[in-house]
């Protein structure tokens, strides 16, 4: 068992979390999300859970509060109504009203929301990448596409978590960028400054999972430690869905063709007209052995020093440069 693990499940004893609040985001061009923001006891970090699929619901959000009104309720993005259609999970659950003082029963149909099972993604904030488009992590291009997945799909959520650099923090972060300015890699910078080389933990993502009376999931990521983490939790990760950089997928297409290198009528006989029409020669790929982009040194230290699961093209498995 790990060291994160085991601090995972002492975390999970004494935290309590509660939704205070959600609200409809209408996107340009990924749809529409329900973000919910969680508070929790231990600290005042804010996390979030963007949620497609108005099916899905908080337990904490919609619970009976003190002095409740309706229009409390309507301004924190509580249900009103006490028949309001809940999630599968709650099928021939009670719903107290205390207003009321009467109970209610709701019983919903098997099709009336969708069966699939949830595509979640765990992400935790990455200031530098998404905010002012740093190129030293791909951590802004795997918020997106999750996002547009899980749209997609119809049926999930992204778990926002206030996890900077790893949960080393920002200041932290921005020194062990100048350290990896100076020949070290995102590992032993961490190292360096006496951090966690991986400090992230991911109790309350599990328990912001249970409050959306989410149980299982379909787990859109590389890092095998956050499955190992969250099905400690008791999550039940039911498939991983690998998150490839934009950067690698051509050629790890090309390379199922047999044509990452040396393009012939031989190695390329198995791939689509598409697939022909968008080969990529290697030297457009990397220029030069040893002249990688920082976002490739830092890939590639993801997969070599924290067994990341993340398929490498083959100049990067034979390429020694340090990375960052």
């Amino acid at each position: 068992m790990s060291p994160q693990v085991i601090e995972s499940n002492n975390i999970e004893k004494n935290l309590k979390i509660r939704c205070e609040v959600r609200c409809r985001i209408p996107t340009a061009d990924k749809g529409e999300f329900y973000v919910h923001l969680y508070t929790n006891n231990l600290n005042n970090k804010k996390h979030l859970a963007i949620v497609a699929g108005s099916h899905i619901y908080s337990r904490s959000l919609n619970e009976i509060r003190e002095n409740d009104t309706d229009e409390k309720r309507m301004i924190r993005g509580a249900t009103i109504k006490p028949n309001v259609k809940l999630p599968l999970k709650s099928i021939e659950k009670d719903i107290i009203n205390n207003k009321n003082g009467n109970q209610f029963i709701n019983k919903i149909e098997k099709n009336e929301i969708n069966q699939e099972i949830p595509l979640v993604r765990i992400h935790s904030e990455c200031f530098t990448s998404e905010t002012i488009f740093s190129s030293r992590c791909d951590c802004a291009e795997q918020l997106e596409r999750s996002m547009r997945k899980i749209q997609e799909y119809g049926n999930g959520v992204v778990i926002y978590l206030k996890q900077e650099g790893r949960n080393i923090g920002l200041l932290n972060k921005m020194m062990a960028y100048n350290l990896q300015d100076n020949g070290y890699d995102t590992v032993e910078a961490n190292i360096k400054l006496n951090q966690p080389v991986d400090g992230r933990n991911y109790t309350i993502a599990a328990r912001i999972l249970e409050d959306l009376q989410i149980d299982t999931v379909r787990l859109l990521t590389n890092n095998p430690d956050k499955i190992e983490q969250l099905t400690s939790l008791g999550v039940n990760i039911v498939e991983r869905i690998p998150m490839i950089p934009s950067i690698f997928e051509n050629i790890n297409k090309h390379r199922n063709c047999n044509h990452v290198h040396y393009l012939s009528s031989d190695s390329t006989s198995n791939c689509s007209e598409d697939d022909m029409n968008t080969i990529i020669e290697p030297e457009i790929v990397s220029e030069e052995h040893g002249k990688l982009t920082e976002l490739e040194k830092y890939l590639q230290t993801k997969v070599e020093s924290m067994n990341h699961d993340i398929p490498l093209p083959e100049y990067l498995m034979h390429n020694n440069t340090k990375g960052i």
